[in-house]
């Protein structure tokens, strides 16, 4: 699973890349310099769209979710427990694999250092990181702005389906609009991490291609 992801990861920016790429390849073979930085440029751009509209699916969802909040909460009973459980299930497994998407982009950037180091790129991609970490930490201050201003305590329909023998409910009932809320913002956060770790695989592969170096 492991590698099928790293390599959605950079399938995913490659993609969207692919329209601006005969920029770079049609440089003059003596201005390396000036390929890297049309190149980083390229990506820059690419990796600011892709955020966007990430920004612009998770604002739409997360407002459906908020006007459907009232039936969200409304379940009772089994039902209650089943959609409890499914989304708590749903939010654990977005926390598993956000530990695969974190190794990737901490590898992706190591990499992509190692290649600047090597091919005396390291201020070019001082400057990616510079604007890649500007647009990154603007979207993870509204993930993190979002998870803050969830409902501490659950809606009153859940209270009411509080059983003696309910394993979920033993101190106090929980908010299924809560999981299902917190599973989505952890899906879309795994969803930034794939981004960034494709903007820093293209500066290496660039890199790589380059100095024909495989």
């Amino acid at each position: 699973m492991k590698k099928s992801v790293r390599k959605e990861a950079s399938r995913v920016f490659f993609v969207a890349l692919a329209c601006v790429a005969f920029v770079s390849s049609h440089l003059s073979a003596n201005s390396p310099k000036k390929s890297i930085q049309e190149r980083s440029q390229e990506i820059e751009q690419t990796f600011q769209t892709k955020i966007n509209e990430l920004e612009s699916r998770l604002k739409v969802i997360i407002e459906a979710e908020q006007r459907n909040k009232p039936q969200t909460e409304s379940y009772k009973g089994s039902g209650y427990e089943h959609y409890l459980s499914q989304f708590e299930s749903k939010k654990e497994s977005a926390k598993d694999l956000s530990k695969h998407h974190n190794q990737y982009k901490q590898e992706a950037i190591a990499k992509a250092k190692q290649s600047a180091k090597a091919y005396n790129a390291e201020n070019e991609l001082a400057h990616l990181e510079e604007n890649v970490g500007k647009i990154s930490s603007e979207f993870l201050s509204k993930i993190k702005h979002a998870k803050a201003n969830l409902p501490t305590t659950p809606h009153k329909q859940s209270l009411s389906a509080q059983t003696p023998h309910s394993q979920s409910t033993k101190n106090s009932a929980k908010s299924i609009y809560k999981e299902k809320i917190e599973w989505i913002l952890q899906s879309f956060e795994n969803e930034h991490n794939e981004i960034v770790s494709g903007a820093y695989n293209a500066f290496s592969e660039h890199l790589e291609s380059l100095y024909d170096k495989k």
